[in-house]
Formats: C-alpha cells, structure tokens, sequence
C-alpha cells in the first residue's frame, strides 16, 4: 500500500463522481415516493373496498337476524295463545268428565 497524495483533478473528479451519485440517488428516492403515493391510494381503495363489503355484509347478517327475531316473537305468541286455549279445554273437559260421571251414576 502506497500513500500517493490526491491532486486537484483527482478531487475534482472524484466531486463529479458523488455529483452523479447524488443526483442518481435524488431520482430514486423521488422514484420511490410516487412508488409509495400509488401504493397508499392502492391500499386506500382497497379498504374502501373491504368497508363496502363488510358492511353488505353486516346488513345482510342484521336483516337475517331480524326476520328470525320476529319469526320467534310470532312463535312465542302463538305458543302462548295456545296454552291458554289448551288450560281452558282442559278445564272444560273436567267439567265434562265430572257431569259423564254425575249422569252415569244417577
């Protein structure tokens, strides 16, 4: 290994070199922004797209789980009007049994 000292032309071509280097790096990172622009706007449509969907969905989901939700009220109801109709048949064919027994007895 030698030590040679550097001479003007040798620093001055070595400044042109890191010029071009800098510049060359200025492209790309200028590159990469507009890379990274297009890729949030990508990402951006892409979540709308996502909210849009999910939404249907829940809607969807919802209006399914309505109709089920009144289907069993419906059903709760009718089940109720039904015991009652049925206690009150019950009452009456005792009261039946008990005049069959009053009429066989006599």
């Amino acid at each position: 290994m030698t030590n040679q000292t550097a001479t003007k032309g040798d620093v001055k071509e070595l400044k042109k070199e890191l010029k071009g280097d800098i510049k060359g790096l200025k492209s790309d990172v200028k590159g990469l922004k507009g890379e990274i622009a297009l890729v949030r706007l990508d990402m951006k449509g892409m979540e709308q797209r996502l909210d849009d969907k999910s939404r249907k969905y829940k809607d969807e989901i919802l209006t399914k789980i309505d109709s089920f939700a009144g289907k069993t009220a419906a059903l709760e109801q009718e089940n109720t009007v039904g015991a009652k109709h049925t206690r009150e048949l019950r009452v009456q064919v005792d009261n039946h049994e008990e005049r069959i027994k009053v009429l066989e007895s006599a």
